[in-house]
């Protein structure tokens, strides 16, 4: 089988079945919608409608100060931005609304129909308020799996795929210390692209300290993140049929990357 047939096979098919994980690894699933522009948002008195919408679900709120990279013809810079967050009373759940882009993320992941349930409410209140998006440049899905502790991860390597293994077999030797070990992948099918980060992190070390805080512990990572690139309007329903397609693309390759094994250690019943 040729490179690209072994890659498209990954995501052509019929999808695999959704096996839960009662020790689920899984520690936080998150999803961007870039859009052109609206600088209303920052606006406290335009933003107060759309608070009310979401306040019973999400009642925490607070902002922060962001930047974004400007690139321009002459030169790049960084420009501050606000982020209007809104938190669920146990912050399991989170909105985070700037002008150009709105995340729905969570660190409790129960289903995908939980996920997509909670995001098509979001889009649709944006979607509904005053300061609407007209369009939608970028959509993402991302899932992140972390196993903690150097006997869990000593057993987790030998159950995932020798592709993803990388360099990560040195870890059970033991006349060396493996300290850092990480690999990416950027695969298109389609209009999708799927990048692919896995690897061997060190205590206190992080791959990406936005959506993955340090850990006092050595960590396994698997960071799945698909995405699509192409302009549409901002309507619910076809935003959040891309949403649900960039998450099974994720889940098979989360799927094609694990062992039955793999499922078993965290609780799956197959």
């Amino acid at each position: 089988m040729s490179e690209r047939s072994a890659l498209s096979s990954i995501f052509q098919g019929e999808p695999p079945e959704r096996v839960l994980l009662s020790r689920t690894p899984l520690t936080r699933v998150l999803c961007q919608i870039s859009f052109e522009p609206v600088l209303s948002i920052r606006s406290q008195e335009r933003v107060a409608s759309l608070q009310d919408a979401l306040r019973s679900d999400y009642p925490r709120l607070r902002t922060e100060q962001g930047s974004v990279l400007s690139l321009l013809p002459a030169r790049t810079s960084l420009q501050d931005i606000l982020i209007w967050r809104f938190s669920s009373p146990a912050h399991s759940y989170r909105i985070s609304l700037a002008t150009n882009f709105l995340t729905v993320e969570t660190t409790r992941y129960e289903s995908r129909d939980e996920f997509l349930s909670r995001l098509t409410a979001a889009v649709e209140v944006l979607a509904e308020s005053n300061v609407a998006p007209s369009v939608v440049t970028r959509i993402g899905v991302r899932y992140i799996d972390r196993v903690q502790g150097e006997d869990d991860i000593r057993h987790v390597v030998q159950l995932v795929r020798a592709e993803m293994r990388g360099m990560l077999s040195l870890i059970s030797e033991d006349d060396a210390e493996l300290l850092e070990a990480w690999q990416e992948a950027l695969v298109r099918h389609a209009n999708t692209k799927v990048r692919a980060r896995t690897g061997y992190l060190p205590a206190r070390v992080t791959s990406d300290p936005t959506v993955l805080p340090p850990s006092d512990e050595p960590s396994w990572v698997l960071d799945v993140d698909a995405f699509v690139e192409d302009d549409q309007r901002f309507e619910p329903e076809g935003i959040v049929e891309t949403v649900s397609s960039l998450a099974d693309k994720c889940y098979r390759l989360f799927r094609w990357t694990v062992t039955p094994g793999f499922l078993r250690f965290f609780g799956g019943e197959i």
